[in-house]
């Protein structure tokens, strides 16, 4: 497989361009522009063997059954057709597909890419949707990386992403069948609302006890999903044991500021009326006063666990990502 010669500056240029490739129009692919541009990046790569007439006709297979009935799928004029766009709209037309369907058949096209069209074997049962990917394929590489990142960027408008990838890790990694926990998740996820209004409203009335003690349940429920994503499922859910099992995931600030703040919750709970006759004792308004601030500082800690947790899920435990095999065998 010849690649084309460029010099390392112009060879930078477009990768720089890749980078901000306008992939959708609104919540639609371009399907002719998408096809195309893919078929150059796999030829600048030294892919020959494949045309962009068959890149097309593979993504409108995959994508016709299951967005035709909902007209996520249809035709729509170049209304800025100039002579050098005549290459990839020929008819002046091009294909939109909206962003819902891509999602259960983008892995597949990927994987077909390299098995139907490039021939690229592999010795793994079940590889990598884009196992036959390689690291000097750097256009093709920067190509697909922009696309998921702008598809991930759409998808995290959708309300139910949160439960939708949780499901999928779930159902990929634990044998959990997809589609059978939506109800649960569903259920979880409104009771993490109300606990939080809960917790407004106890720290608007003054009643920060009942504040702190659902901001430890919310920190504890997530950082023991957290764990059971990672394949750990914490045998103690003391917030203590957690914050030390998920302080290799969790950013090094944000645990910190977990078990700052777990210290200052067992002062809250414990320390009015059980502390040493010896002691000086804590008097109601001083206890009041701290317990105030406890609350309000745990209520923000939540704030940014919730969006750490949103990124972890969105970003990190989401399979809309390209990835480079390093294990793969090449077909003569």
């Amino acid at each position: 497989m010849k690649k084309d010669v460029l010099t390392q500056e112009e060879q930078l240029q477009q990768i720089e361009g890749l980078k901000s490739f306008p992939f959708f129009h609104g919540p639609n692919l371009d399907v002719y522009g998408f096809s195309y541009w893919l078929y150059d990046c796999l030829t600048r790569d030294g892919y020959e063997n494949i045309r962009p007439n068959e890149i097309m006709d593979l993504l409108l297979e995959l994508a016709v059954p299951c967005a035709t009935e909902k007209g996520h799928i249809f035709e729509a004029p170049i209304l800025d057709m100039n002579e050098d766009k005549k290459w990839f709209y020929p008819e002046g037309k091009t294909i939109l597909l909206h962003i819902a369907p891509i999602s259960s058949f983008i892995h597949d096209f990927i994987y077909e890419i390299g098995d139907r069209y490039l021939k690229v074997a592999h010795d793994i049962e079940v590889p990598n949707f884009a196992y036959w990917l390689k690291r000097e394929d750097i256009f093709t590489f920067t190509y697909l990386h922009t696309f998921f990142s702008q598809l991930r960027g759409l998808m995290k408008q959708v309300t139910s992403l949160r439960a939708m990838l949780m499901e999928l890790h779930l159902s990929k990694n634990f044998g959990v069948e997809f589609g059978s926990l939506s109800a649960s998740l569903k259920e979880k996820d409104e009771l993490h609302k109300y606990a939080h209004n809960r917790i407004n409203m106890a720290i608007e009335q003054e009643f920060y006890l009942e504040a702190i003690t659902l901001t430890e349940s919310i920190i504890s429920d997530r950082l023991s999903m957290v764990l059971y994503l990672r394949g750990e499922k914490a045998k103690s859910k003391t917030l203590n044991k957690l914050v030390v099992l998920s302080s290799a995931i969790l950013p090094d600030t944000l645990s910190h500021r977990i078990d700052e703040w777990r210290q200052l919750r067992n002062f809250a709970l414990h320390n009015l009326v059980r502390s040493s006759p010896i002691d000086k004792q804590v008097s109601p308004s001083e206890f009041n006063t701290k317990a105030k601030g406890i609350a309000i500082s745990g209520n923000k800690l939540v704030a940014d666990l919730e969006v750490w947790f949103d990124g972890f899920l969105a970003d990190e435990m989401n399979p809309y990502n390209i990835r480079i095999s390093d294990k793969l065998e090449r077909m003569n």
